[in-house]
């Protein structure tokens, strides 16, 4: 073999060898972060049903949305299940994220819960309350306190991510608490009773699959999966929720018969409802993220408006 063709040999081997990183490279799965909701449910409800490819999307479950938002930061995760507040707040700190879908609009499931003995509204005063320091907490304690006519200065806050809560009450930690469900549901059960919900503040509470925008073009195919998946699995569950209604009581840790209950208190747009959030000169998500940073701007919550100029991205729902 003369030098020649030796060079040609190794070119073309030196091209597959990259041709095939660069496959494996695109095979890589997108990966999607997500902490116990019901509004997430529905893709881990894919991913049981085969409706969702594993070799394009992963699962990655965690405790609560801080983890999401490290893990994003960090790049463990190219995507996660995050409120709309909480995007804002992974905006400010650096990490450019659009959000790709609109899984949920909380209309009851979000309450203040507060012990049986409190008689109304404004027996709140006083009492310790434990809330997530996101806007979400903020949105939902501000207007309860406005509606109870009282002031921040007439409780007491008790800062707590929300797989503190039970213990957090059981404790004596708290006496009351800005929750969510399965959580929500979990505390009534065990003597508390909801005085103040997201259906008093409706379309302010909503929840999104985000990603990165860096990773937008580069895993597409797996990101559209990722939506597609839920709005499969989505559609399942509203032809026929009696049929999966097992599955989803088992992983969110709540009776069969209180499963439906539980999803009762939630808006799950669809993909036509998708397009109006997120499509359009003006997308409905635009307006709501303008009114949540405010609120957090006010509440110590964010120090300047991030930039949500690439925030809504509609191209992956069809």
């Amino acid at each position: 073999m003369n030098r020649r063709e030796w060079l040609k040999l190794s070119l073309a081997a030196s091209l597959s060898l990259t041709a095939s990183s660069c496959s494996l490279k695109r095979s890589q799965p997108v990966r999607i972060a997500a902490h116990m909701w019901p509004g997430y449910e529905f893709l881990y409800l894919a991913r049981s049903l085969d409706v969702m490819d594993p070799a394009l999307v992963r699962l990655v479950e965690t405790p609560n949305a801080t983890a999401n938002i490290r893990a994003l930061g960090s790049h463990v995760v190219e995507g996660a299940c995050l409120t709309l507040d909480e995007v804002l707040t992974a905006l400010e700190r650096g990490i450019r994220l659009s959000v790709v879908c609109v899984l949920d609009v909380s209309m009851g499931a979000d309450a203040l819960l507060v012990p049986a003995n409190v008689e109304s509204l404004a027996g709140i005063k006083g009492l310790r309350i434990g809330v997530e320091h996101t806007a979400t907490g903020a949105v939902m304690l501000d207007a309860a306190l406005k509606a109870a006519g009282l002031a921040p200065d007439d409780i007491e806050i008790v800062y707590l991510s929300i797989d503190e809560h039970i213990q957090s009450y059981h404790n004596g930690l708290v006496e009351a608490l800005v929750t969510y469900e399965p959580v929500k549901n979990q505390l009534i059960k065990a003597g508390m009773k909801s005085i103040f919900t997201s259906s008093e503040i409706p379309g302010n509470i909503i929840d999104v699959i985000t990603v990165r925008t860096d990773v937008l073009n580069k895993q597409r195919e797996g990101i559209r999966e990722a939506v597609q998946g839920h709005f499969r699995a989505l559609e399942r569950w509203q032809a026929d929720p009696e049929k999966y209604a097992g599955y989803l009581a088992k992983r969110l840790d709540v009776p069969h018969d209180e499963i439906t209950g539980l999803f009762s208190d939630l808006e799950l747009p669809d993909r036509m409802a998708n397009r109006q959030w997120l499509g359009g000169k003006q997308p409905e998500i635009m307006e709501t993220a303008r009114h949540l940073g405010e609120t957090m701007l006010a509440s110590g919550l964010l120090n300047t408006m991030p930039d949500i100029s690439l925030l809504a991205n509609d191209s992956l729902l069809d």
